[in-house]
């Protein structure tokens, strides 16, 4: 039942989004560059975080170094 439910919203969802871009007081291209304009930004974010993530988990492994041998049978 709840995957029924899941894709029912998933399809409200996406025929909303449809309305909303048909209905739109802005030209299609003006839209679009929008759309792409936000999808970068979003991207770029996305990058920087993943990153600055890698980048605390290398310091943190770096912080505790354990010698392989701790692990070894």
């Amino acid at each position: 039942m709840k995957c029924n439910t899941f894709f029912a919203f998933l399809g409200g969802l996406i025929v909303g989004a449809g309305a909303a871009l048909l209905f739109a007081p802005e030209s299609g291209s003006e839209t679009r560059k929008k759309i792409k304009n936000t999808f970068e930004k979003e991207y770029q974010n996305l990058k920087e975080k993943i990153n600055n993530m890698n980048n605390e988990v290398d310091n943190m492994a770096s912080a505790n170094e354990i010698p392989n041998d701790d692990f070894s049978e």
